[in-house]
């Protein structure tokens, strides 16, 4: 909270949801992309400070999260630290043709089954998230992003 400003151009903000695939991006990525690791679903501390590195660098973001139900509701969450800043924003690595070939898909439970229903019954400001719910629902599958996003 206590940044002023940046003194180079960040060309984007990477947003990871999962610890050891946050370390993996961090080292693979450019040297004007920032990353960010977000906590599952993000405490308010971490909205506030993610908001303010955003208003100083008015950068896109791009959200990776599980390609799960719950992830689904974290990346919206996490959408609309940049929508209010009216600032672009995408799901990333979250597309079923990102991970629908893997062979180490998990079924859904009935938790995961609730949440679905609970996410699709939402506005959704993402037609991408719309798409990943109807592959969940219809493949009934989902997937830990550590074995896959790198």
């Amino acid at each position: 909270m206590r940044a002023t400003a940046f003194a180079g151009e960040i060309s984007c903000w990477k947003v990871v949801e999962n610890l050891t695939s946050f370390e993996r991006v961090v080292k693979s990525s450019a040297e004007k992309e920032g990353v960010i690791w977000v906590p599952g679903f993000a405490p308010s501390w971490w909205t506030t400070s993610v908001a303010h590195l955003i208003s100083l660098s008015k950068a896109p973001g791009k959200v990776a999260c599980d390609p799960d139900p719950a992830g689904l509701f974290i990346a919206s969450q996490v959408g609309k630290v940049w929508e209010k800043q009216r600032i672009s924003w995408e799901p990333w690595l979250m597309a079923p043709s990102d991970f629908a070939e893997k062979e180490n898909l998990i079924p859904l439970t009935e938790h995961d089954f609730g949440l679905l229903k609970c996410f699709k019954q939402r506005p959704c400001s993402h037609d991408s998230l719309l798409i990943l719910a109807k592959w969940l629902e219809k493949n009934q599958k989902k997937l830990e992003q550590e074995s896959f996003v790198h």
